[in-house]
């Protein structure tokens, strides 16, 4: 496993780390060309020669629904986490402790009314946060809320991962040719349907543009999507005969998207300013790499996977947290800083999670 696991990190660690060295001469506006043009061809090619060549026959047709299921799981768990999360943060001192102050109007005496504040203990006492509130106060500057912007942010980052760079780049050499259209077709149902449906809902929802544009920049930010067209073309012309060298040239987007994703992830994590959100990054992160995987994993042994099918479908789901989600950041004004951190903590996250993985699933 050992040697698995370096030829799968080792791409991984180079590029990221060209990226995080070569930011440091090169212009800055480099890495928003090279994003550009990953969004804009790279990935539209990657897409299509996904689309045209993988074979999606052998049962592959659960996996449509394994995504749309992982993606609304995801999408529950981070709401209601988030929102759980910001409740226990609003609790006062007093109700955390036990002790509750109630007010009681007593019978008029001499024609008068008297008000009793009477305290009243829990079995566990009065504690010192009662009486002294510091310590709660404390607690509740490290314990992580959450405004209607940052969770936003939290449900994309609990929800989708970046699997057409990072997870298409590390499972060829994790798992077997054969297998990979099980991982190539869930990469697609989240890109086409996670990412640029309900990522965009979510961040129309939770973001600040207003109302009456809301409906608008989803349908357009849908039907302007170059990815989307990238799949329908090379879907719909699997049938169309090509010459040689094309077949060749299509496929090729390996050897060029790939590492130039990972030389942007390095670029991205070396500008990322939202390492002072990291405290809030915690909760999503650990949906996203733990909770998630955890999910798939049960449901696919559920439905009678096993083996590298099964493999391949837990890891897509617990790849770190996207890009996009820090795109749909900056379009729908979100929490930038809880974006980046996401995706920087998980980043690191996945290089522990992986080996563990495989020694369940394998």
């Amino acid at each position: 496993m050992v040697e698995t696991l370096f030829q799968a990190y080792s791409p991984l660690l180079f590029w990221v780390g060209m990226g995080l060295l070569v930011l440091r001469i090169l212009p800055d506006k480099l890495p928003r060309i090279l994003a550009r043009s990953l969004y804009w061809v790279g990935v539209p090619w990657q897409i299509f020669a996904l689309a045209r060549y993988t074979d999606l026959s052998g049962g592959v047709g659960l996996v449509p629904v394994i995504t749309v299921s992982t993606l609304s799981f995801g999408i529950l768990l981070a709401w209601l986490t988030s929102s759980l999360l910001n409740r226990v943060a609003l609790v006062s001192p007093v109700e955390a402790t036990g002790v509750m102050v109630t007010e009681s109007v007593l019978p008029k005496v001499d024609g008068a009314s008297a008000v009793e504040i009477a305290v009243s203990e829990s079995a566990s006492g009065l504690s010192d946060a009662a009486t002294n509130p510091t310590r709660w106060q404390k607690l509740r500057q490290i314990w992580p809320n959450y405004n209607r912007n940052q969770q936003g942010s939290f449900i994309l980052a609990g929800m989708l991962g970046n699997t057409g760079f990072v997870g298409l780049g590390l499972l060829p050499d994790l798992i077997s040719a054969e297998n990979m259209r099980w991982a190539v077709f869930f990469s697609l149902t989240q890109n086409l349907i996670g990412t640029y449906t309900l990522g965009v809902m979510v961040a129309s929802h939770f973001g600040g543009t207003t109302p009456q544009s809301r409906w608008w920049a989803l349908v357009r930010n849908v039907i302007l999507v170059p990815s989307l067209w990238a799949f329908c073309l090379g879907y719909f012309t699997r049938a169309w005969p090509t010459p040689a060298w094309a077949d060749v040239l299509a496929q090729g987007w390996y050897y060029w998207v790939i590492p130039a994703s990972f030389l942007l992830m390095g670029m991205r994590l070396g500008q990322m300013q939202g390492w002072k959100s990291i405290q809030r990054a915690v909760p999503p992160v650990l949906l996203k790499l733990l909770l998630l995987p955890v999910f798939v994993a049960v449901g696919t042994t559920f439905l009678g996977f096993t083996g590298e099918p099964r493999l391949a479908l837990v890891m897509m789901s617990g790849m770190p947290c996207a890009f996009a989600g820090l795109i749909l950041a900056e379009e729908y004004e979100l929490d930038r800083d809880l974006a980046a951190s996401t995706i920087a903590l998980s980043t690191f996250g996945l290089l522990v999670m992986i080996p563990i993985w495989l020694v369940v699933l394998a």
